[in-house]
């Protein structure tokens, strides 16, 4: 089975070499925590299914992100319940509960519009 460079993995997908070792950093490992590289000494090398993983990976972020629909939706609710074991729904309600905090702080605090008291017209003899 041949095993490829992290130069040669980044030609075979098209992106250079610094895009990838960020990409890596950030997505060390797929949904099954299977990482995308095999580690050799200081190095990274990649089999052609490594290859495949990595972009049904980045298939699948990508249909969370754009995807509003039940689908995509599920898909976000799968991927987001993997960081940090946080669901989509409590993202949600912790979102919903900070913006009801902005709201009130923003009710309690005093109005910058004054009233000035109405003025008479002048009597005029």
């Amino acid at each position: 089975m041949p095993v490829l460079t992290i130069n040669e993995a980044a030609n075979e997908l098209r992106v250079s070499r610094r895009w990838l070792e960020y990409w890596l950093a950030e997505n060390p490992v797929d949904a099954a925590g299977v990482p995308f590289y095999l580690r050799m000494g200081r190095s990274k090398k990649f089999a052609a299914t490594d290859i495949e993983r990595m972009l049904a990976h980045m298939r699948e972020l990508e249909a969370a992100r754009l995807g509003p629909g039940v689908k995509g939706r599920a898909r976000l609710v799968g991927l987001m319940s993997q960081i940090g074991g946080v669901t989509y729904e409590d993202r949600l309600l912790r979102r919903q509960e900070e913006k009801r905090k902005k709201d009130a702080e923003k009710a309690a605090r005093p109005k910058r519009r004054v009233r000035l008291p109405k003025r008479n017209a002048p009597d005029i003899a």
